[in-house]
């Protein structure tokens, strides 16, 4: 079977064409990201493989941005979102914290599980078409679902219905945890991104089919497993932060270590996940991305803004690394010839200048709504419609003064970006990569050098040095977030800072003397992404332990989306029922989660073999909703939780959860097999 993965990066969107049967990766390529139509860029990597192996295409897998994105830049489609049984002041206090819109724009109504829904109707409908009439869906979410099986809010949606005739999203078909806020958030976030998402599908389908490739098109999930089409259509939530999840299922496929960092540097982003007794450790939260607190689970990943793109800056005397990215002048100057000559003119006779004179300003997209630029904003972006420009250059074409360009919220708002010297065209003057024009990069670091009077070598060895300390802190960060060892109170972010800071200077000679803090880990580095081979080597030195570059690493994101499985879990949990809390007499079990209704029981056996049971089917169900043909195979897991008090042992609860997932020797259908490398352990990061 053949398999087509794409992954969707900030930089570069990765394509492999991958056969399952032999395990082997029969064509790679790359194309540029195009952040304001990312099928564009998914096409343009699709030209790339041969016919004839695009004609043997089985399937595509695709890890996107599209979610993520949509969630930094808050757009989606119109949605409101009606909370049941929450406490108004809980909401008004902290729901903004979630995502939540402020409760004057939710619709709250009382409730109690158990209970049927009382609403006046008339009420009601008053307040649906005041306050959501322009709405397309509506999210409803009650409190404590899992008591009632979420009956309150399949009561509210078909009111909903008969008064806006609109589609419902209810929170207890996609999460089951009590936390009404979060799962406010995530069920109106899904909502917001269904119609983006179905827009993005229908021109993917349309996109392939005049390719030539008419396959089943797969989508990768937060926790790296995959779902069909259709299920991301109604479920987008779930593909926040596929692409780094897909990153750490291929690195792990093509490395096959039991204890490692996963560390995936694009141009763009630096992701670093954990390996532990050979499966990825999940997030210990809920995914959080903008302003939005979720539910989705998905694996842990530590992301910083650290790439080959990461833009060098020049501080007088000093040089450090800005975590926005930047184009760098060896692709801008294969694609805008003049800017070598530029560079040329500028290495060869400019004088020393504070100015940043080897910038360049490009213009990405013209503003959709010139309404929202004022008219300085837009003769910036009219000068610059005929190519990439300096900063003098673009001052002296608008008559604006090269010290007041308003270019910040243009570039904030990706109108516009920054070209300038970055650890990428440091490779192209060492001789690592060559892929664009390394004589651009040449001439521009030329006259950098002579404005810091430095040789062209300790330039580059500085920057070097600059992301090596960078990418060796934040491996030491997530080392000590992650260790078992280390008491909660350290695990805050300033203090983790400053005890990576302090390993550094002692690992890399620098210490003062204030510090005898030295960091080792047994841990491997595998590295994702192709500027990992040039810069991981020396980060992991410094913390005492080896480097994986495994062959392919640099789409290994693509490869992740081809090798994924469609796999899904159900967990029930089953609590003793106690009239009397000051005994430790249990006169019952009570079985619930999952979105069923609860049920109760006289012995315990009797309730964790019927939770078995139940667990095993819903997961079967699930893993078939999400496309899954041909045999099942489940395995379900019972944990005990117990606690001592007063020289007593209490049962406090059990939790019983089945996972699911196509056999390992039924490869003819989707799904494929049950690999135990692509599974996520439950271990929860610190």
């Amino acid at each position: 079977m053949i398999g087509i993965g794409i992954d969707t990066g900030g930089t570069c969107t990765d394509v492999v064409v991958y056969d399952r049967q032999r395990d082997e990766i029969l064509f790679s390529a790359k194309a540029q990201t195009t952040r304001h139509d990312l099928k564009v860029g998914i096409c343009d990597a699709l030209r790339k493989i041969p016919q004839e192996l695009r004609k043997r295409a089985d399937y595509v897998a695709l890890s996107t941005t599209m979610a993520t994105n949509a969630c930094v830049e808050n757009e989606g489609g119109r949605a409101g979102l009606i909370l049941i049984g929450a406490h108004p002041k809980v909401v008004a206090q902290n729901g903004t914290s979630y995502g939540l819109p402020h409760i004057d724009r939710l619709c709250m109504l009382p409730g109690k599980p158990g209970r049927p829904l009382s609403v006046n109707e008339e009420a009601l409908r008053k307040e649906l078409t005041d306050k959501f009439a322009d709405c397309a869906s509506m999210a409803i979410v009650q409190i404590d679902p899992m008591d009632d099986g979420g009956v309150l809010e399949r009561e509210c949606a078909e009111k909903v219905k008969n008064i806006l005739g609109v589609p419902c999203v209810l929170g207890n078909n996609l999460f089951h945890e009590r936390n009404i806020l979060r799962r406010g958030a995530s069920t109106l976030l899904n909502a917001r991104l269904q119609p983006v998402m179905q827009r993005f599908l229908d021109a993917i389908q349309l996109s392939l089919q005049e390719l030539g490739i008419s396959v089943p098109v797969w989508i990768v999930r937060s926790d790296g497993t995959m779902m069909s089409r259709r299920f991301a259509a109604e479920h987008p939530v779930e593909t926040l932060l596929c692409g780094p999840a897909a990153s750490v299922i291929g690195g792990q496929h093509l490395a096959h270590e039991k204890s490692a960092l996963i560390v995936d540097m694009g141009g763009t982003t630096t992701d670093i996940s954990v390996v532990k007794d050979g499966y990825p450790i999940e997030a210990g939260d809920g995914i959080q991305i903008g302003q939005w607190r979720t539910m989705v689970h998905g694996v842990y990943i530590h992301t910083m803004g650290l790439g080959g793109d990461s833009r060098i800056l020049m501080q007088g005397e000093q040089l450090s690394l800005d975590s926005r990215r930047a184009v760098p002048l060896c692709l801008l100057a294969a694609k805008y010839p003049r800017v070598l000559s530029v560079l040329r003119n500028l290495a060869e006779t400019g004088t020393p200048h504070f100015l940043p004179r080897h910038e360049f300003i490009l213009l990405l997209e013209a503003p959709e709504t010139r309404g929202k630029y004022g008219e300085e904003e837009l003769a910036v972006c009219r000068a610059l419609e005929g190519g990439p420009l300096q900063l003098e250059e673009l001052a002296e074409k608008t008559g604006q003064s090269v010290y007041a360009l308003p270019l910040e919220r243009m570039e904030n708002e990706g109108v516009l970006i920054r070209c300038d010297l970055t650890p990428t065209d440091i490779m192209h003057l060492r001789g690592q990569f060559t892929a664009f024009e390394g004589e651009a990069s040449r001439y521009a670091a030329q006259w950098l050098c002579t404005c810091l009077d430095i040789s062209l070598d300790t330039l580059c060895q500085r920057v070097e040095t600059l992301v090596v300390k960078k990418l060796y802190c934040q491996l030491a960060r997530v080392l000590l977030e992650t260790s078992c060892d280390l008491p909660a109170a350290l695990k805050v972010p300033k203090v983790l800072d400053t005890l990576a800071e302090q390993c550094y200077s002692v690992a890399s000679g620098s210490n003062d003397g204030g510090s005898a803090l030295r960091l080792h880990t047994d841990s491997v580095m595998i590295g994702v992404g192709a500027p990992t081979r040039f810069f991981l080597p020396q980060a992991a030195a410094l913390l005492g332990t080896g480097v994986n570059l495994p062959k392919h690493a640099s789409t290994a994101n693509a490869l992740g989306a081809a090798v994924s499985n469609i796999s899904a879990s159900v967990q029930l949990t089953i609590h003793p029922i106690s009239e009397d809390l000051t005994t430790f007499y249990e006169e019952g079990y009570q079985v619930s989660g999952g979105g069923i209704p609860p049920q109760s029981f006289d012995d315990l056996d009797a309730a964790i073999q019927t939770a078995r049971e139940l667990s095993a089917q819903m997961a079967e169900a699930k893993v078939r909703s999400m496309g899954a043909l041909g045999r099942i195979e489940t395995a379900t897991t019972v944990n005990k939780d117990y606690a001592t008090a007063y020289s007593a042992t209490m049962l406090v609860s059990v939790t019983v959860e089945s996972r699911a997932c196509v056999s390992s020797d039924d490869r003819s259908q989707i799904g494929f097999r049950s690999d135990e490398s692509f599974r996520i352990t439950k271990e929860k990061s610190k």
